[in-house]
């Protein structure tokens, strides 16, 4: 599966919003050629769940606002 790059600010975001993803992908994101809203869509969530596991991982959660 490709990988896409999402700033921080968006990986922050969706780490807790997570049900939130479709409707941003649908809307905010322009595809490229080859790509589909279901593969943003499936590598956001990836990602996002991934900065969250960092954050509790690293015992950072606690210190940032969410």
């Amino acid at each position: 599966m490709k990988e896409f790059y999402w700033n921080i600010e968006t990986l922050e975001y969706y780490s807790t919003h997570q049900n939130e993803i479709t409707n941003f992908v649908k809307f905010e994101c322009d595809l490229e050629d080859g790509e589909s809203e279901e593969m943003l869509i499936k590598d956001l969530t990836k990602q996002s769940k991934q900065y969250y596991k960092n954050l509790i991982n690293n015992n950072t959660l606690k210190y940032r606002k969410i």
